[in-house]
């Protein structure tokens, strides 16, 4: 078998050495042999892989209030991992698990923590218990 044959469906490229990873997108990808395979960018990230600088900036997308942040899924209901924290980009409003209106809210964007809602300029919804 060609050890560049694509398997399927693991188009990321992973390089050992530089521990860098090339999507299908990268301007090199077509020159990068590839060392590893992986499914998804996540995959080669949890392996330890850095995305190689290559690429249009796909993180503006993803992450689209800065660090600690993540773009809706294609379920607006369902929360990535480790972002439980709703924000609402139309009030600039977010909400914790405990708001008594979290389950309601439907997030236009995902948050890590309050801290990384707070320095994207959201403020804490009022419908929190006082702590």
């Amino acid at each position: 078998a060609d050890p560049q044959e694509m398997p399927a469906g693991h188009p990321i490229k992973g390089n050992a050495d530089s521990m860098l990873y090339h999507r299908p997108d990268s301007r090199n990808y077509r020159a990068t042999i590839a060392e590893v395979w992986f499914d998804t960018p996540e995959s080669a990230e949890a392996a330890g892989f850095t995305l190689a600088s290559t690429h249009p900036d796909l993180d503006a997308a993803r992450h689209p209030h800065g660090p600690g942040s993540h773009a809706v899924l294609a379920d607006p209901h369902e929360m990535p991992a480790g972002y439980p924290i709703k924000g609402n980009a139309d009030s600039m409003l977010y909400h914790r698990p405990d708001s008594r209106n979290y389950r309601a809210t439907v997030a236009e964007v995902w948050f890590d923590t309050p801290e990384s809602a707070e320095a994207a300029g959201f403020t804490l919804a009022r419908t929190h218990p006082s702590t």
